[in-house]
C-alpha cells in the first residue's frame, strides 16, 4: 500500500532497477533489494496518484510504502512515468 500525505493506494513494486552504495557512490544492478538498503524501483499502482518529481516540487514527492500495517520503506519520487 503507497501512503502519500492523506492518501492510499494499492501499489505493486514492478522491478527493482538497482542499489545504491553510499560509500563507493555507485549504482549496482541487483535483482531484489535486501533490508536497510537503497534502491531505486519502479512502482505501478492501480489508479492515479498526484505526485510529482522531488526536483519539481519535493512536498509532493515523499511516499511511505506498508504492507498488513508495517511500513517497509520510506521514499522519493524521482521520476513520473505518465505513459499508461
Amino acid at each position: 500500500m503507497l501512503h502519500q500525505h492523506t492518501g492510499e493506494e494499492p501499489c505493486t513494486v514492478s522491478k527493482v532497477i538497482c542499489e545504491i552504495n553510499i560509500a563507493a557512490k555507485k549504482k549496482i544492478r541487483v535483482s531484489h533489494a535486501k533490508s536497510n538498503t537503497r534502491v531505486i524501483v519502479k512502482i505501478r499502482t492501480e489508479n492515479s496518484v498526484c505526485v510529482e518529481a522531488a526536483k519539481d516540487m519535493p512536498e509532493l514527492a515523499r511516499f511511505t510504502l506498508r504492507d498488513e500495517g508495517k511500513t517497509i520503506a520510506l521514499g522519493k519520487v524521482l521520476s513520473v512515468d505518465e505513459s499508461y
